[in-house]
């Protein structure tokens, strides 16, 4: 129980922080019954160092009370029963079964997921079907550790941006090999100062967001002005009108992400542009851009529009290299759906994002455009987010105060096929 108990608390937090919480926690609260029963301002006070201590607290609760409710405060061994437990996803169920029961499970986090594409295990996205088709290649009695050795593998050495090539022991066997720093010496550098700014053992995001990140974003609407989110604002004559959807939604965790999409390679115009979901008006949007963004959404990535609460609409902008009036819909995923994509002649992924990721400095710094234009950057899940996207993207976390201190002064080169795109 205390294992399942560490890792639902343990998201957008440090093992570290994780580690001196829980002999408090569970000094006080040893069993299901005494964390059902459970002060909920104490529990909280002891929580608040992880982050989201409220909805932390909420889910432990609820966690102890099904326990005690439906398993005689037993933590069951099985992943059909655990994951419908209170904050229990399937990654979390996969770690406890793995761990606690010697039931072998594979963990599919970002550094496996990432790692497995890079090796060749898999082309997949979405988390399960990433753990199905992996799964097949190894003997089952190896999936437990198998989850350990890439997450830890990830983070040390293989890392999103920059992976330290030279410094990896399986590259006479990787495919991937030369994506990444190959000079020994400078790679173990790059992994060595990497892996002190991540901490010897962290989650999956750096630090946590603020709990009441919701809240944050539900206010922007009706208090920002253009000015606030951009310097290009729509001319008088106005232009081709278009809106982009900023959904925001939730993992299996709790943790707050971003839904994005990237163009495909072979596209004519802005070619792997990262962009939010979204397009030009049509006739029958009725003039509404809350129409005409869920409608790109669900044409885009399979978004189901039912799932979708808009939060509101921000202040239209406008993209001077091609007339659009670009108008941003900020909107809850409150349900979330499955998204795939739809036609992969446009489009060649859609990536959930988390916030925690956006927001860690490791991963944030400015690029320069051969037409003088510069701007700020965000190097995610393999993704290079530049351009219209990541101004709006920065000023919105920053608005709502959801960004952290990063270098402003850092700038990296624009990647070759973004050098001839408007931004």
């Amino acid at each position: 129980m205390r294992l399942l108990v560490a890792t639902v608390i343990s998201a957008q937090t440090t093992d570290v922080t994780v580690n001196k919480v829980t002999p408090t926690l569970f000094a006080r609260y040893p069993d299901a019954a005494a964390l059902a029963g459970a002060d909920r301002d104490e529990m909280e006070a002891i929580l608040k160092p992880t982050g989201f201590f409220r909805a932390k607290t909420d889910s432990v609760m609820k966690l102890g009370a099904a326990l005690v409710e439906r398993f005689d405060g037993q933590v069951p061994p099985r992943l059909a029963d655990l994951v419908t437990l209170p904050g229990v996803g399937r990654k979390t169920a996969n770690v406890v079964l793995g761990n606690a029961f010697d039931i072998p499970g594979i963990t599919v986090d970002t550094h496996f997921g990432r790692l497995s594409r890079r090796f060749g295990w898999t082309e997949q996205d979405d988390p399960v079907k990433v753990e199905h088709e992996v799964g097949a290649l190894f003997p089952k009695r190896d999936w437990t550790m198998l989850s350990h050795v890439l997450i830890f593998h990830g983070r040390r050495t293989c890392h999103a941006k920059k992976p330290a090539c030279g410094a990896c022991p399986v590259t006479r066997l990787c495919p991937a090999y030369g994506v990444g720093e190959t000079d020994p010496e400078r790679a173990k550098k790059a992994a060595e100062v990497r892996a002190g700014r991540r901490g010897a053992a962290v989650t999956d995001a750096v630090a946590p967001v603020p709990a009441d990140w919701l809240e944050r974003l539900r206010a922007l609407p009706g208090s920002v002005r253009a000015e606030d989110l951009s310097s290009f604002t729509p001319p008088p004559e106005g232009g081709r009108e278009s809106a982009v959807l900023v959904l925001v939604g939730q993992d299996d965790d709790g943790r707050p992400d971003v839904l994005l999409t990237e163009r495909a390679a072979d596209m004519r115009s802005h070619p792997g542009q990262v962009s939010f979901p979204g397009g030009s008006a049509d006739p029958g949007d009725g003039g509404d851009p809350v129409a005409t963004a869920l409608r790109e959404a669900h044409e885009e990535t399979g978004l189901d529009p039912a799932g979708v609460e808009v939060l509101g609409v921000l202040p239209a902008l406008f993209l001077p290299p091609s007339g659009f009036v670009v108008t941003p819909v900020l909107a809850w995923w409150r349900a979330p759906s499955a998204v795939r994509v739809v036609d992969p002649a446009e489009c060649a992924a859609v990536v959930r994002v988390p916030v925690a990721e956006l927001v860690d400095p490791a991963n944030r710094s400015r690029t320069r455009h051969p037409s003088g234009y510069t701007g700020p950057v965000f190097e995610v899940r393999d993704l290079f987010v530049w351009g219209f996207t990541a101004g709006l993207l920065s000023q919105v976390l920053s608005l709502a105060g959801l960004d952290r201190p990063w270098d402003t002064s850092r700038f990296v080169p624009l990647p070759e096929h973004h050098v001839g795109a408007r931004r």
